[in-house]
């Protein structure tokens, strides 16, 4: 609902603000008070083309403001959103500036917007009447809309099932072209895939296995130094020097022979007896250690470092396409396997998706006839009660006709029309209120 509208500088108008509410409001005035500038200003609003004459003289430029209380979910609200405004706690505001030159500029919510969107808003802000015409009749939609409004819940079910029937054809279709249409591209990607998943699985890598090959690569690359460590360290742990040291195994023992001697001399001595017990089996366990690493050192069959390399080659080549390790290498693998079980069931999903819009189309045409039927018993009933209240308006020759014809049909002149989706026969398009369907058209 409009509920002001600030003019400035148009025409005879100085300045003024119209404040409009619920009701009926009656603007009056002599000739030239400026009730024409009124409704120029509103037509301004509604995106109506701008003339530089209607700037006041001696004016740079004219402005006009309108406020408007929408709801913030309305279809309006949204394609207010859509050109970057808002509306504010169910407030929007339209501005209009038409300059002395010609130059027109609009706002709609607070940002600036080509005025072919302030038309596009107009249907629904505001109905403007005339002596000859009823300007939001001339609009398909508005007609369809007050056609479904008048036919109640009967004819909202009847849209309801037609409009599920046409998203599932629309959706099956589409995804049916895609298909179609991609196909040299799906084939190409399939093979691209399933190149990549030969290589993977020829290669068989394991999970964590450059990780694994990298620190044997490490340890094979520094086998003589380690070799050599180990053994001087066995060396001082077990075994007797040539100069005559014993080793520690052998002098942990030497002291704890040493000091069991005496320790039931002296209960302070127990401690240390037992130190020295715990010390000696810790040093012939490191020994032992140290000797079974010794062994380890011995490289493998079929694991020396050469073999070791040629596989971390590989699998470098393989991380160098498909991922940063070997552990992405085989994910990748998991998932190239998966997309290529689609890829190579286009064929069946083509199959099934035809069946699919073969059926859809069949409930299609059965959910458009039954609209069709609602919407002509709609019509008839339309007709017949506003030609009743047009007698009781002294009009006893005036007779309202409503038709719900097809959309491609010849019909009088003096008819408006509105397309709408209720045709015997699906539309091979995905505008549901528009061609292949049926029409209504109004004659008074």
């Amino acid at each position: 609902m409009i509920e002001e509208i600030a003019i400035r500088d148009l025409g005879v108008i100085g300045e003024t603000t119209l404040e409009l509410g619920p009701g009926f409001t009656v603007v009056t005035g002599e000739t030239g008070a400026g009730k024409t500038m009124i409704v120029t200003a509103l037509g301004l609003l509604l995106g109506a083309r701008a003339d530089a004459g209607s700037v006041r003289r001696g004016a740079s430029s004219a402005v006009v403001e309108g406020r408007w209380n929408v709801p913030e979910h309305a279809a309006v609200a949204e394609r207010v959103e859509d050109a970057g405004g808002a509306v504010e706690d169910g407030e929007l505001i339209l501005t209009r500036t038409v300059s002395a030159e010609g130059r027109s500029r609009a706002t709609v919510g607070g940002r600036s917007a080509p005025v072919a969107v302030l038309g596009e808003l107009a249907d629904q802000l505001v109905t403007v009447h005339g002596q000859s015409d009823q300007i939001r009749l001339t609009s398909s939609t508005a007609q369809r809309a007050a056609l479904d409004g008048f036919g109640g819940a009967a004819l909202e079910k009847a849209l309801n099932r037609y409009v599920a029937a046409y998203d599932a054809w629309q959706q099956h279709t589409g995804e049916l072209e895609t298909l179609t249409r991609d196909r040299d591209e799906r084939v190409a990607e399939a093979d691209r895939i399933r190149a990549a998943s030969d290589e993977i699985e020829a290669a068989d890598p394991q999970p964590g296995e450059d990780v694994e090959l990298a620190e044997r690569a490490d340890r094979l690359g520094n086998l003589e130094e380690l070799r050599l460590s180990a053994a001087l360290a066995h060396e001082a742990l077990s075994s007797e020097s040539l100069d005559g040291v014993s080793d520690v195994v052998g002098l942990v023992e030497s002291a704890r022979r040493a000091v069991e001697r005496v320790a039931d001399s002296d209960a302070a001595l127990q401690p240390v007896l037992e130190q020295l017990t715990e010390l000696g089996i810790q040093a012939a366990e490191a020994s032992a250690s140290i000797s079974s690493y010794l062994g380890s050192l011995e490289p493998e069959a079929g694991h020396d470092l050469e073999l070791i390399n040629e596989r971390r080659a590989l699998l470098a080549g393989l991380t160098r396409k498909y991922g940063e390790t070997v552990d992405d290498v085989i994910d990748y693998g998991q998932r190239a396997s998966d997309r290529l079980l689609e890829l190579d069931g286009d064929d069946d999903r083509i199959a099934a998706l035809q069946q699919s819009v073969e059926q859809d189309e069949q409930a299609l045409g059965v959910a458009a006839a039954a609209l069709t039927a609602a919407r002509t018993k709609a019509a008839a009933d339309l007709a017949k009660r506003v030609t009743t209240e047009l007698k009781t308006l002294a009009m006893a020759g005036a007779t309202l006709v409503v038709e719900v014809t097809d959309a491609g049909s010849t019909a009088d002149t003096d008819a408006t029309r509105c397309r709408s989706c209720c045709s015997r026969t699906p539309a091979p398009t995905p505008d549901r209120s528009a061609r292949g369907h049926r029409a209504a058209s109004c004659r008074a």
